[in-house]
């Protein structure tokens, strides 16, 4: 491989200084409102093989930004070759230098400082750069995880990935040392047989109606950023009903998908559209990606080939939806650095929790919901009471993943409770209109979605935004009164004010749903003759820890703390490999006391054959058989994954996994992505069999006593 002189001749430089005599004429005619904010115009010359990008930058400061200096901030993997602050019309110096300016706990960045000489009224910035940018890919390909955080730059044979956050293009600090929203123009001078996509809208030099690969892009309003991506790919493209563009960029083997992903985003612009508002940009693409991921950006989305060759699995909400949702939150609208991220959860209850609601199949929504409740009540320390508010994810590394999007989709959920479903779209779509290219703070949003404050959306954002932890709701008393019934609900720790649905069920089969006014109310009106139980949030509308009896026995109890596996001494490599990945749990051929119990295996399950016939879900395992719900399994290629409580271990859970052959074990890798079913079951590798195992929520009638309440010691 030839090694290139930084002080030689640099392939691509000259391209680069002969276009830099152009960019002043054409940058101020291309980029969009002229001055409303920094105007960054890139040219990018990429030498693949050698994982060498050499690029320049023109950026104009934004109106009122000029001082007696320009800051701007660069990845320390890249060199800056000249830097000068000009005008138009002036000769630029070229003998001045850009400065380093100490930036403390930055070890991958590099601040500069340039001068900006006297007299100049309207500075021109121009930066050339080059580097090497080769993150090392599998250091962050870990076995079960979606996303590889790891790779922010590389450029290379596999593909090229220059996220927003890498630096890789120079990045403006304004007055207060923050990197302003900027308007970006990208052209890419890659290589012959690659396709790119940037941030913003493609410009065509052609014909308008040309949906082909594109090696040019401008941003339509200002950006937080700008990502640029490649790859040796195939493209269809298609049209929305709405004028949208798509494009799909696959890889050979995954081509034949492509019309699948094509027509869903369609379906997904025609759902939404109506909803949220017209699509920011003119076109959505779908890039195949060379590492795992699920990334969105300002008009396109990287897949990782796995996910995108899954076919119609890869179709669930919170894939591809969410991705494309991102073009509203976090990509058109964003996260104020001044308050927490709000974009995850807010795409999370669009795409994830609510999509199929949407679709009519409100009943898969309320699966989600209920999920969401499961995976806090199995581990409580997720959202714990002295813990980070939702207010602080995308601030605080402390703050979970489950707070930023499981917990605030359900709060979503919770504002469009209150506000009724038109005025909490109608809300949604003023809340973008009004904040395009903007940054939005949870407030704003309160203040979009409710703007006279008359549902006291304020109040819930005040509750379950700022604050942390959640109510945990339990009814204590359930009785029969003079005006009707009396109940009493206790919320576990904190003050809490919201409106709480409650289902009455009666004598004849049926059931009244009723909602209150949680603490205040505690009489419902009704004849107690005809009651025979109550259910606190029978649909799962609200966000809430539930009481231990009620919780839906899954891997995610199993796995929440106090992990110990039973597997016996010969054992297939896909249990030790499972097992490692979980380096505090201990594991024998015996069960122990006062742990969660992970089974591997017919032999492993033998050494628990009690605990799993007693349990209320019972199950039952023999030689090259399971048997579940009442029904036989015995073909060598299927394999089951269940979950239970321990029927000895008050507040402990068991999960057992168990195949009949070999192939079977190959599924095991993958269990964790089952967190809301309580049994699985298997089939040369499909799923068969999907089961839930309910426990009863009722309280009944007469019903004067504590219940077995969660606890956040």
């Amino acid at each position: 491989m030839p090694h290139h002189d930084p002080r030689g001749n640099r392939p691509g430089l000259a391209l680069l200084l002969t276009t830099l005599l152009l960019l002043p004429v054409a940058a101020s005619q291309a980029l969009a409102n002229p001055k409303a904010a920094p105007q960054v115009a890139l040219q990018v010359v990429l030498d693949i093989e050698e994982s060498l990008i050499r690029a320049s930058a023109q950026i104009e400061p934004a109106a009122g930004d000029a001082a007696d200096h320009f800051l701007f901030d660069l990845s320390s993997d890249l060199t800056v070759i000249m830097a000068y602050v000009t005008e138009e019309g002036r000769r630029p110096d070229l003998t001045q230098q850009a400065v380093h300016v100490p930036l403390p706990h930055h070890q991958d960045v590099q601040r500069y400082k340039l001068r900006i000489p006297a007299g100049i009224e309207e500075p021109l910035v121009v930066i050339v750069y080059e580097g090497t940018l080769a993150d090392d890919v599998e250091a962050g390909e870990i076995e079960g995880q979606v996303h590889n955080f790891s790779v922010q730059a590389h450029i290379s044979e596999r593909g090229v990935f220059l996220s927003d956050n890498s630096y890789w293009a120079p990045n403006p600090v304004d007055a207060h040392g923050s990197h302003p929203l900027c308007d970006y123009e990208v052209t890419v001078h890659g290589e012959a047989g690659w396709v790119f996509v940037a941030t913003g809208d493609p410009i065509r030099e052609t014909d308008e109606g040309d949906l082909g690969p594109c090696d040019h892009w401008r941003t339509p309003r200002p950006t937080d950023g700008v990502a640029l991506a490649g790859n040796r790919l195939g493209t269809l493209s298609g049209v929305s009903d709405s004028g949208v563009e798509i494009v799909v960029h696959t890889s050979e083997g995954n081509a034949r998908l492509a019309p699948m992903f094509l027509g869903a985003v369609k379906e997904y612009l025609a759902l939404y559209e109506p909803l949220i508002g017209p699509y920011p940009y003119r076109r959505f693409t779908i890039m195949e990606n060379f590492f795992s991921s699920g990334f969105a950006y300002p008009g396109f989305t990287l897949m990782d080939g796995r996910v995108l060759g899954m076919g119609p699995r890869a179709l669930m909400p919170g894939l591809l939806d969410h991705e494309m949702l991102h073009a509203w939150w976090g990509n058109g609208v964003y996260v104020s650095p001044e308050d927490g991220n709000w974009c995850e959860a807010i795409t999370s209850h669009h795409a994830n929790m609510s999509r199929y609601g949407l679709q009519g199949e409100e009943e898969r929504s309320q699966d989600y919901r209920r999920g969401n409740l499961m995976k806090l009540a199995a581990d409580p320390a997720l959202d714990a009471a002295d813990g980070p508010a939702l207010d602080r994810f995308g601030r605080d590394p402390a703050c979970d993943r489950y707070v930023g999007y499981d917990k605030g989709a359900l709060v979503f959920h919770m504002i469009r409770q209150a506000l009724g479903d038109e005025a909490y779209w109608a809300g949604v779509k003023r809340f973008a209109a009004d904040y395009l290219g903007k940054h939005a703070t949870w407030d704003d949003l309160a203040t979009s979605l409710d703007p006279e404050d008359e549902h006291g959306i304020a109040t819930l954002v005040e509750q379950f935004v700022r604050r942390p932890g959640a109510p945990a709701l339990a009814a204590t008393r359930f009785v029969a009164g003079e005006d009707g019934l009396v109940l009493d609900i206790d919320a576990g720790h904190g003050d809490w004010s919201f409106d709480l649905p409650v289902r009455l069920h009666l004598k004849d089969g049926g059931h009244r749903d009723v909602t209150i006014e949680y603490p205040e109310q505690h009489t419902i009106a009704g004849d107690p003759a005809t009651v025979t139980h109550l259910e606190i949030d029978p649909t799962f509308d609200v966000y809430r820890l539930m009481p231990a009896n009620q919780v839906l026995p899954t891997i995610n109890n199993t796995l929440a703390e106090g992990l110990h596996f039973v597997v016996g001494e010969e054992r297939p490599e896909a249990a030790d490999q499972f097992i490692a990945r979980y380096p505090e749990a201990t594991h024998s051929p015996q069960p122990v006391s006062d742990r969660n119990l992970f089974i591997l295996g017919e032999t492993a399950a033998g050494a628990v054959s009690k605990a799993l016939a007693l349990a209320s879900n019972p199950v039952a395992v023999g030689d090259g058989w399971f048997e579940v719900d009442g029904k036989r399994y015995d073909k060598p290629t299927q394999a089951m994954l269940h979950s239970f409580r321990h029927p000895d271990e008050s507040g402990r859970y068991a999960t057992l996994f168990v195949s009949n052959g070999e192939v079977g074990w190959q599924k095991l890798r993958l269990v964790t992505h089952y967190r809301r079913d309580t049994t699985i079951v298997w089939e040369d590798g499909e799923v068969i069999t999907r089961l839930v195992h309910e426990p009863d929520r009722r309280v009944p009638l007469g019903f004067a006593k504590s219940p077995e309440k969660p606890s956040y010691d």
